[in-house]
């Protein structure tokens, strides 16, 4: 019983991340982010948060940089066969704390704090997503 609640709380925790991590799910899919390079991923998001955080022209730029770096990390992790996928969530925490505290220095508290709260709704969205799957 515990196994079973420890790999649904990890397979929701992880598809928590992925969404957190690419900012917007449904942008994901719009895009086909799978098939999209880090630099290609990294610009679509960026352009997301321009938009959605009103970013200067330094702003975007800085973003742009910060969002390319853990793309690439990204696809570095997931393409690693030898790690299982708690490794790869543990991994993933790790960047998204970094990535987190250099957008930190770069966006106002405002924007910041809109970041957050972005964040929090697209987890909330994502464990929903997944007790809708788990009643199928």
């Amino acid at each position: 019983m515990k196994t079973k609640f420890f790999n649904r709380t990890a397979v929701a925790a992880l598809a928590a991340c992925i969404g957190i991590f690419s900012a917007n799910q449904a942008l994901a899919q719009q895009t086909k982010a799978t098939q999209k390079t880090p630099q290609e991923r990294a610009k679509i998001l960026t352009d997301k948060m321009k938009q959605d955080l009103s970013l200067t022209d330094q702003q975007y730029q800085s973003v742009y940089n910060i969002n390319v770096k853990y793309a690439q990390k990204t696809d570095s992790v997931l393409n690693k066969t030898a790690l299982d996928k708690r490794q790869k969530l543990k991994t993933e925490k790790t960047f998204l704390t970094s990535k987190d505290k250099e957008l930190k220095a770069i966006l106002t508290s405002d924007q910041y704090s809109k970041l957050q709260q972005e964040k929090k709704e697209m987890k909330a969205e994502a464990k929903e997503k997944m007790k809708d799957y788990k009643k199928k």
